[in-house]
Order: structure tokens, then C-alpha cells, then sequence
């Protein structure tokens, strides 16, 4: 077993404790107050949009956990969904821009999802080969594994600092 699987099996544990399923199915923070549990120091943003990020444009809902994380580890917010190439519409998950580099999360590995599909998995070379020829520098991850992204994109980014 992988350090990276370890760890992300930790850090699902983790979240799970501090995570509750709401009545809609979406995740909710549990109560402050709860043992064990760090409490948000500011309510939840809305699901809307950020400004760093075009009009109309929806966060994704790992966003405000990806940016916790990054101010854990000590880096700038990534810009989410960011359309990267000039002519295809392809959208890194997240995005380092001053630094060319980007996590892609790769969902539904486990059951089936497009991503491990034959089309689905060629089209993911043929993105990410472009993005590689453009210059952008590209770590991939299953999204249960956050936490090991943002903290290997940190590697990255202090890494290629002068």
C-alpha cells in the first residue's frame, strides 16, 4: 500500500467524522461545539461564484475544503475550472496560473465513470498531452484524495520557486 493511500485513507476518515450527510444528501458541518472537532471560523460560502473566477461560473463542491487546505499548507487559492487552452473547452479542476501547474481530479474510478472508460481515457491523454505541450505542469489524483493533492502541488510550487 502507498503512502498516498494511507494517507487519503486517514484524511477520508477524517472527513467523514467531520462531515454529515443533510436531509438533501449534501454535506453539511457538524454542530459547533462537537468533540474532537474544529469548529469553521466563518460560515460556509454560497455555492456561487468566487470572484477570482468568471461570471456565471459554479464552484464546484470540494472548493471551499481545497481552499482550507491550501491555507493549511501555506499556498495561494487555486483558480477552479479553468479553461486552459485556446480552442478546446477544456477545464483543469484546479489551477495554479501565475505557476502553470494544476490538479485534475479524476472521479467515478471505482464504478465505472468516464475517466477509466477506453473514449473517456484517451480523451484524458489527448487533454492532458495538450496541456503538458502548452506548458502547464499536471498532478492527478481520485477526489478522496484532496488533502495528498494540495499537499504534493505544494511540494510542487515551492519546488520551482527561485
Amino acid at each position: 500500500m502507498s503512502i498516498y493511500r494511507l494517507s487519503g485513507e486517514i484524511e477520508l476518515q477524517q472527513l467523514k467524522r467531520r462531515m454529515r450527510l443533510g436531509r438533501a444528501g449534501s454535506p453539511q458541518e457538524r454542530p459547533a461545539g462537537e468533540p474532537g472537532l474544529k469548529t469553521p471560523a466563518q460560515p460556509a460560502e454560497s455555492p456561487g461564484a468566487h470572484p477570482s473566477e468568471p461570471a456565471g461560473h459554479k464552484r464546484p463542491p470540494y472548493a471551499a475544503h481545497a481552499e482550507a487546505l491550501c491555507r493549511e499548507y501555506a499556498i495561494p487559492a487555486p483558480t477552479f475550472e479553468h479553461a486552459f487552452h485556446p480552442t478546446r473547452r477544456w477545464r483543469f479542476d484546479m489551477a495554479w496560473l501565475g505557476q502553470k501547474a494544476a490538479i485534475e481530479l479524476d472521479g467515478g474510478i471505482w464504478i465505472g465513470g468516464r475517466h477509466t472508460s477506453g473514449a473517456g481515457f484517451a480523451d484524458d491523454m489527448d487533454k492532458l498531452n495538450a496541456a503538458v505541450l502548452l506548458g502547464w505542469r499536471v498532478l492527478r489524483f481520485e477526489p478522496l484524495y484532496l488533502a495528498n493533492a494540495i499537499a504534493s502541488m505544494r511540494i510542487l510550487l515551492c519546488d520551482s520557486q527561485p
